[in-house]
């Protein structure tokens, strides 16, 4: 059995009762919520994302789901197994309120680290300096092919997560940048043999995203600006500016009038 599919451990969503149509709202709610585009609030000391069925239904059509209600169903099926959160909002209309949980991070493969998704394998240096005894030249062959296999997972794995990052950055800032493009992915690999886990490179993304939109830097909001090696330390490790939010603001300018709950 394949482990992943869709960036889940497919084992455990198997165990937890999950089906398909289940992975793909989960996926589409996370990523939603991670690309910092949704309303937020605050509620009892924690934050919640405004999830809109219809933007789930329009994005989907293949999950062959016709209704709101339907939407609704699957994503209370999410929180029942401890993957999201909820919150009911009543002001000015009824709005649902998520957020993602510790155990839907495990569920997501991905988060790993490079050093946990891939066994190392070291050359024997039992022999080293020592004359070669029968059965060394097996032994050699043996390691070499244990390195070769060792390194196509290794780099299956940062091709997969590099594809985790483009696709990100894409639905982040609403661009179209290709996820095989070895310019990126070398940028990307880079990185990871550095250390970098995913989370490092949605924190840069979501930080430049608020510091350079709407300014002449915007341009800039590309992968060879933001994943230069050069660089990436410095903007993850750069200071955010808090800027307040006055959710009834946002609720007076947005016309909510034809959206779903």
């Amino acid at each position: 059995m394949k482990k992943s599919i869709l960036g889940f451990d497919q084992e455990k969503a198997l165990k937890m009762g999950l089906e398909l149509k289940d992975l793909i709202i989960l996926r589409a709610v996370k990523d939603l919520i991670e690309s910092n585009a949704l309303i937020k609030r605050e509620i009892d000391g924690q934050e919640f994302y405004w999830i809109k069925t219809r933007v789930i239904l329009e994005a989907y059509p293949m999950l062959d789901i016709k209704t709101s209600a339907s939407v609704r169903r699957r994503l209370k099926k999410l929180v029942d197994r401890g993957l999201l959160t909820y919150k009911l909002v009543k002001e000015n209309g009824t709005f649902t309120f998520y957020n993602k949980t510790n155990l839907l991070d495990k569920l997501f493969v991905y988060n790993e680290r490079l050093d946990l998704a891939c066994k190392k394998v070291t050359d024997s240096k039992e022999n080293k300096g020592n004359n070669k005894e029968a059965g060394d030249c097996d032994s050699n062959i043996r390691t070499n092919n244990n390195n070769k296999k060792h390194n196509n997972k290794k780099n299956k794995y940062k091709k997969d997560f590099a594809r985790e990052v483009i696709n990100y950055l894409n639905l982040a800032l609403k661009t179209k940048y290709r996820e095989n493009s070895k310019e990126s992915l070398n940028k990307i690999g880079a990185l990871v043999e550095e250390g970098f886990t995913l989370e490092d490179f949605k924190t840069v993304i979501n930080k430049k995203k608020k510091d350079w939109s709407g300014t002449p830097y915007e341009k800039y909001l590309r992968p060879s600006t933001l994943f230069r090696k050069s660089n990436f330390e410095e903007y993850l490790n750069q200071v955010e500016t808090k800027k307040k939010t006055v959710y009834k603001s946002v609720y007076k300018e947005a016309d909510l009038s034809d959206w779903d709950d």
